[in-house]
């Protein structure tokens, strides 16, 4: 079993990682020039770790990459299994070895992205670094969110937070439509019908009075992690875009 954590980005396209063709690129040449990774040739500079498995059907082959980040300890977590090189294959050890910091971090499948460790993807992948850019980018836009009292106090509450931001550098990547076309009424009494928004404040313009407390909530929303469900038409909170 592998444990996340809280918060975690969920799936993400592969064409989001614009480090992966390189990492790609390697793993092919290693295989070309058949460089097999043992222990005489494994050394601590090594950060990243891929562990291929390949799935034949009738007309093709579909990889399964996953990846840790490689750390130098002696031993995992309580009652969790250790892996070790022998020859060129993987197998369990019963002794200190190194390990894969706990449990595999990121799994890459066709084109998704699992993310199960967002600290260490981060550290792989620099997604934070893209989201910065996504979001600055959208400032302007953003200050003009007319469904928000102060769009330029929620701008800041999200510049510097990794979670925040890339949450919603997501939303505002997958969202076709301009958030600033979103009229503050029909918001209203949308979000008016369900009690996960009582909390909500209005101004006499019907704009969401915001405060920090919201900023989570107002992601979300944009996020599109609330959706009516089919037969009760109650809401549920879905993980979103």
């Amino acid at each position: 079993a592998v444990h996340s954590e809280k918060g975690t980005i969920a799936r993400l396209p592969l064409i989001d990682l614009s480090y992966w063709n390189g990492m790609k690129e390697a793993i092919t040449i290693a295989d070309k020039n058949n460089i097999l990774l043992t222990k005489e040739n494994f050394t601590d500079d090594y950060s990243v770790i891929i562990l291929v498995y390949e799935k034949a059907s009738a007309n093709s082959v579909e990889n399964a990459y996953l990846i840790a980040q490689y750390r130098k300890i002696d031993t995992w977590y309580k009652r969790s299994i250790k892996f070790g090189f022998i020859a060129n294959t993987i197998e369990e050890k019963n002794e200190d070895i190194f390990v894969l910091n706990g449990c595999i971090e990121t799994a890459i499948v066709g084109t998704d992205v699992f993310v199960l460790q967002e600290t260490s993807f981060e550290k792989v992948f620099n997604y934070y670094e893209k989201s910065k850019r996504i979001v600055d980018t959208k400032k302007d836009e953003i200050e003009r969110w007319s469904f928000l009292d102060n769009p330029s106090s929620f701008y800041d509450t999200v510049v510097g937070k990794k979670g925040p931001t890339t949450k919603l550098a997501r939303a505002l990547e997958k969202s076709s439509r301009d958030f600033s076309l979103l009229n503050p009424t029909t918001v209203k009494q949308v979000l008016s019908q369900y009690e996960e928004f009582k909390n909500l404040q209005y101004d006499e313009k019907d704009r969401i009075k915001f405060d920090q407390t919201i900023r989570d909530m107002i992601i979300d929303i944009l996020r599109q992690t609330y959706a009516r469900h089919l037969f009760t038409e109650s809401l549920i909170h879905t993980k979103g875009v």
